[in-house]
């Protein structure tokens, strides 16, 4: 339990971000492509909700080894990164920060109660994702 908590102590420690996203600079002559700016940041806070799953899974002692759920985490980083080159690229608003599991984390944990709670028979409604909301202070 105390290497769980550590674990998301380290991830709260990496930033914060969520969908709230700052105005980019783009570069003269370019518009951003809605549709593309709203496929990467969709794709963006999806990793953030996925890395959100991960340390509210290590707080209440899934099976997953911590080794294992930091090289999940590793790679749903590297992966957001090429969500960030995408938003770059096509000029649209970036992420206030770097990917953080704090925004969805509420929601994650609430997910992960109530997956220990049925048995994990069936994903309860708590673990869509799709109706998750960042936290807001």
């Amino acid at each position: 339990m105390r290497n769980a908590i550590a674990f998301i102590a380290i991830l709260g420690s990496v930033g914060t971000s969520g969908p709230a996203m700052a105005q980019a600079a783009t570069a003269p002559g370019t518009t951003p492509s809605a549709e593309r700016c709203v496929r990467y940041q969709g794709e963006y806070e999806k990793l953030e909700k996925r890395l959100a799953q991960s340390a509210a899974e290590g707080a209440l002692g899934s099976a997953k080894s911590l080794k294992l759920r930091s090289v999940e985490d590793a790679s749903l980083v590297a992966l957001a990164q090429f969500s960030l080159d995408g938003l770059k690229s096509a000029g649209c608003p970036l992420p206030d920060g770097p990917p953080s599991a704090l925004p969805f984390l509420l929601a994650a944990l609430k997910c992960e109660r109530a997956r220990h709670a049925n048995g994990q028979a069936a994903p309860p409604p708590a673990c869509d994702q799709a109706r998750w909301l960042p936290f807001k202070e």
